[in-house]
């Protein structure tokens, strides 16, 4: 299993990181024989298999019991748990003991928390003195959406704004940052400035992100590999798992080639 020296070792030399999220058992043991380096088990677990209208109502209990299902599938694989919404806002000392829970009952090997605040700052600060691994998920940040008005993109210097807090965290010890962006405007340059490694996430081919979008999203990247399954909606890769797994295993040998 890789782990956090293998992904900064990875980062400086300028290797491909590659991460999907995954939900239950049988989508984290393609995904782990595909050859993935991370798996997330993300909040977004709330809207695509829990019917929610957005991640807010996903409760610890609820990452818990995806995470150890796909632990069960990913023996083998470095997995991030989501912190839902609330599970660290109240307090450093709740914030500490749901850090401690998640990886505790579920085997995962770091966490993952939204914003750049500087209470998440402290956050941070808080779980990394726990030993525990942290991911800081910057720019489009699902759990925000009452206060930001949507799913939208803060600012218009959002660039200049992810550089600074991937900075500002990195002194508190996170392991890597991921972007949640609608938009990917130079991509490349966060790639190159962030201190950390940095994951994105990009949107599935269906009715809420065109197809025209998708591939001109796709064209800013380094390597790109774009599968379009005809017969698939939303969730393309559970609902095609073979097609997804045969996709992986030919991405992660084209990365391996660059």
């Amino acid at each position: 299993m890789k782990n956090i020296n293998s992904f900064k070792k990875m980062k400086q030399k300028k290797e491909k990181i590659t991460v999907i999220t995954a939900y239950n058992y049988s989508s984290g043991k393609f995904v782990q024989e595909a050859g993935t380096d991370i798996i997330l088990v993300g909040d977004s677990l709330g809207m695509v298999i829990l019917g929610y209208k957005d991640t807010l109502k996903v409760t610890i209990s609820d990452i818990i019991y995806h995470t150890k299902a796909v632990r069960r599938g990913a023996d083998d694989t470095f997995i991030v748990a989501d912190m839902p919404f609330m599970s660290y806002h109240i307090s450093l000392a709740e914030t500490k003991r749901n850090a401690a829970k998640l990886i505790y009952e579920t085997g995962a090997n770091a966490v993952k928390l939204e914003g750049g605040k500087p209470t998440r700052l402290e956050a941070i600060k808080a779980i990394v003195d726990c030993e525990i691994p942290v991911v800081a998920h910057l720019g489009l940040t699902p759990q925000s959406i009452n206060a930001i008005g949507g799913y939208i993109v803060q600012g218009k210097k959002e660039i200049d704004y992810q550089i600074d807090m991937a900075n500002k965290m990195n002194p508190q010890g996170i392991t890597a940052a991921l972007l949640g962006m609608k938009e990917r405007p130079m991509r490349l340059d966060i790639v190159a400035l962030s201190p950390v490694p940095v994951l994105f996430i990009l949107g599935k081919q269906d009715s809420r992100i065109p197809l025209e979008k998708a591939l001109a999203q796709a064209a800013t990247a380094d390597v790109a590999q774009i599968n379009v399954f005809g017969n698939a909606g939303h969730m393309a890769w559970q609902e095609e798992t073979e097609k997804t797994g045969a996709a992986l295993d030919g991405f992660m040998k084209l990365c391996c080639e660059v």
